[in-house]
């Protein structure tokens, strides 16, 4: 006679063990091996108490893609408008009001003067004396160096207020000057202009019939594929040359461009006087490290002054207060005022090089992986931060709270990030516990060290709930950080992702925290796709420690409150709203799936029929396929049935199959698609024949 056997499968993926987990003997009794998923295969779903669930819809958020590749991304309010920043391999870019603002800091203009500074007796304004400076009203300054004159010593970051002529400019000073001085401030006044232009005269060469122009200008200073805009159309040869332009380097002292019309002449030295300007060099888009040794740290790794030719540029992107701190990692340090007419601003005093930078609970900005504050060298293992509430002020006095820590003996940071009140921060053999004390006199920032085995695999790979600390290693699984204690948590697929994940890719691993459906997942690139890309990921449910995987191509992510939805980014740019809806962005179909383990079905020594296979789905959108694996023995190859269709309303899939091992495959088909799985319900009967 039939029976419906019911079988309740427990959450999550079982990869690393034999095949058999459950087994139904001929009384109907269901044994389960214990402590294990009874999922053998997942795509576009998770578990969400205890249930396979499949993944929400996809969202456009902005309609221009983002230019270049992003790595990170933050979210915040200014105003009551919804911000994101997004930092790509040749951008800093922020989304406002539903437009896309490009805020990537431009590099200053250098040197040195001697003499060139001038006051006068009870103001403010500092006048300036520099030779075709090249400078506007409103252009941002910088000075260091500067020796005492006319009471004050005018050092800092300030704004062009007027320009005299074209070798004499003016700015103020935050206080005025006690005497009339002229020419003076020493002979080694450092400067930077941060003004959007140099210019040149007559450096454009053309060939006939061909679009690329070679610029002869003397240390440019450019690598290929870095950014250089043109200020002022430039007629030469036929055509006009204007905005941005992509860069191929040539040598030290000439580079081309490439433009959308050939030449129609032969030129030499021309193309008359012209503004332009540099965007920060641009970084890379894939790894050439070879994992361990080459990789995060060892050998060619955290500590090397050469990480730009190893590593994707990833950034550090920090609120403060409702403005932005943006770090390039292995670059400098920078501000955002908010104001998207305006660019973010190297900061002044801040050290020349990070890599890693974040805003502490206690409101001071953090550098590791800094230059020393005295002698300027850089440090893999140094970890400073400014004055509280300054992140201008890193002078470390007797009454500041700025100061630094020598926090290791080489290799540098993999990660750092927030863990409620402190700091923690991950080398390649200790994780570090910045705790606030605040006394400038004794401790500001009191550390303590925990001997690590097993550290992070890359930057971004480290996420923080309230208080615990959660990361991918490289080749050890996944761990834990607790009260003081470092565990392995439970993982029956770390040995497929370890063998799977590509070792020169690992720094493009983003780890990303979803509290609405409390699962971590960690995106990452899989040799088995035969890509350089972010291809797939592996989540856990933090509340059942249940694993899952599915294919994305997200480069980056963030939750937060001020947005109502997940956003990710994907690597053509697009910048999406997930868990919204029950289709992709373009309306079609996302495709859950999913296979259980082996089902051992016996009567005594025969064989099971099974006749029926019942649905059971909560909120069913779309259709699905069903396919039933059977074989009659271990070591048989499985036969497939199927695929049967059903929807909503199907009550039962009549089958007429007869095995002694069973495996369930559903995959989610049409628009929309949705499901949260029940059990697998089957009715089975004896067969009368052995296998």
């Amino acid at each position: 006679m039939a029976e419906i056997s019911i079988i309740p499968l427990r959450p999550g993926l079982n990869l690393d063990d034999s095949d058999t987990a459950i087994s139904i003997d001929a009384s109907g009794k269901i044994q389960k091996r214990p402590g294990r998923g009874d999922f053998r295969y997942t795509d576009y779903g998770r578990f969400v108490e205890g249930f396979f669930q499949a993944v929400g819809g996809y969202e456009t958020l902005s309609s221009t893609a983002l230019s270049g590749v992003c790595r990170n991304m933050l979210g915040w309010k200014k105003d009551g408008n919804l911000l994101f920043a997004f930092g790509t391999h040749t951008h800093l870019q922020v989304f406002k009001g539903n437009t896309l603002y490009d805020i990537t800091p431009i590099e200053a203009r250098t040197g040195t003067l001697s003499g060139a500074i001038s006051t006068t007796d009870t103001s403010v304004t500092v006048s300036v004396a520099h030779t075709a400076h090249g400078l506007a009203v409103d252009d941002i300054i910088q000075f260091s160096g500067v020796e005492a004159v006319g009471g004050i010593t005018p050092n800092g970051q300030f704004t062009v207020k007027a320009v005299a002529d074209a070798d004499n400019y003016s700015f103020d000073f935050t206080s005025a000057a006690t005497s009339t001085v002229g020419s003076a401030g020493g002979s080694a006044i450092a400067y930077k202009y941060f003004d959007d232009s140099g210019s040149e005269t007559d450096v454009i060469d053309s060939t006939d019939t061909e679009a690329v122009f070679n610029f002869n200008i003397t240390g440019h200073g450019r690598d290929t594929n870095d950014r250089f805009e043109l200020l002022d159309d430039v007629s030469i040869a036929g055509v006009t040359l204007s905005g941005e332009y992509v860069v191929t380097k040539i040598d030290d002292d000439n580079f081309t461009i490439t433009h959308s019309a050939a030449a129609t002449s032969t030129v030499s030295g021309g193309g008359g006087t012209f503004r332009y300007l540099y965007y920060l060099k641009s970084g890379r888009i894939n790894g050439d490290s070879g994992g361990f040794g080459t990789g995060p740290y060892g050998v060619g790794g955290y500590g090397t002054s050469d990480q730009d030719h190893i590593f994707p540029r990833k950034w550090s992107l920090e609120k403060w207060d409702d403005q932005l701190i943006a770090n390039p990692k292995g670059k400098g340090i920078f501000f955002w005022s908010g104001d998207v007419t305006s660019r973010a601003i190297q900061i002044y005093n801040a050290p020349e090089r990070a890599d890693h930078v974040l805003v502490t609970p206690q409101h001071h900005v953090m550098a590791f992986g800094t230059n020393d504050p005295t002698t300027g060298e850089y440090k893999p293992y140094l970890a400073r931060w400014t004055n509280q509430n300054n992140y201008e002020d890193w002078a470390v006095t007797e009454t500041s709270q700025a100061g630094f820590l020598v926090l290791g003996q080489g290799g540098g940071f993999i990660d750092v990030v927030r863990a409620r009140k402190n700091i923690i921060a991950f080398t390649g053999d200790q994780l570090i516990t910045l705790t606030y004390e605040g006394n400038p006199n004794t401790v500001i920032y009191a550390s303590d060290f925990v001997e690590l085995a097993a550290p992070p695999i890359s930057k971004d790979s480290v996420v923080t709930i309230n208080g615990d600390v959660f990361w991918m290693t490289h080749k050890s699984g996944f761990y834990k950080y607790s009260n003081g204690t470092v565990g392995e948590i439970p993982c029956y697929i770390k040995q497929d992702i370890r063998d799977n994940h590509k070792p020169s890719q690992i720094e493009k691993v983003v780890a990303h925290y979803d509290k609405d459906v409390k699962e971590i997942t960690w995106s990452y690139v899989d040799r088995r796709d035969n890509t350089l890309e972010i291809s797939r990921l592996v989540g856990v449910n933090v509340s059942d420690f249940s694993w899952c995987t599915r294919t994305s191509d997200r480069t980056a992510w963030w939750s937060g409150a001020v947005a109502e939805y997940p956003v990710g980014v994907k690597y053509d740019g697009s910048v999406l709203y997930h868990e919204k809806g029950y289709t992709d962005e373009n309306g079609g179909p996302i495709p859950w799936e999913y296979e259980t383990v082996p089902i051992s079905i016996l009567f005594g020594e025969n064989m099971a029929d099974i006749d029926k296979f019942i649905p059971d789905n909560k909120g069913l959108q779309g259709g699905v396929d069903l396919t039933i694996k059977t074989k009659n023995r271990p070591a048989d190859t499985y036969l497939e049935s199927g695929p049967y269709s059903y929807n909503a309303a199907t009550t039962d899939v009549s089958l007429s199959l007869s095995a002694s091992f069973v495996s369930v495959r559903e995959k989610g088909t049409g628009t929309p698609t949705y499901t949260r799985k029940g059990g697998i319900n089957i009715e089975i009967q004896d067969s009368g024949m052995k296998p």
